[in-house]
């Protein structure tokens, strides 16, 4: 994930986008339990801090760690 961020943000500076970190989660999914729980609250890659969340709502729909849509 790192190596993408950092991909994505030097592309993204070439033409003036910016970076909010104060809008931008990670959801981590995985099928092992003990994977996704290992996880802290947050994650951080150079300067930026995102959120972990468990679920996120995407054209009014919301996404679970579990994979699953309502």
């Amino acid at each position: 994930m790192r190596e993408t961020f950092i991909r994505v943000k030097k592309e993204a500076e070439k033409i003036k986008l910016q970076n909010n970190e104060n809008k931008n989660k990670y959801m981590y999914t995985s099928r092992r339990v003990q994977n996704r729980d290992r996880i802290g609250r947050k994650i951080t890659i150079g300067d930026y801090n995102f959120k972990i969340v468990k679920e996120f709502k995407y054209l009014e729909t919301t996404i679970t760690k579990d994979n699953i849509g309502s």
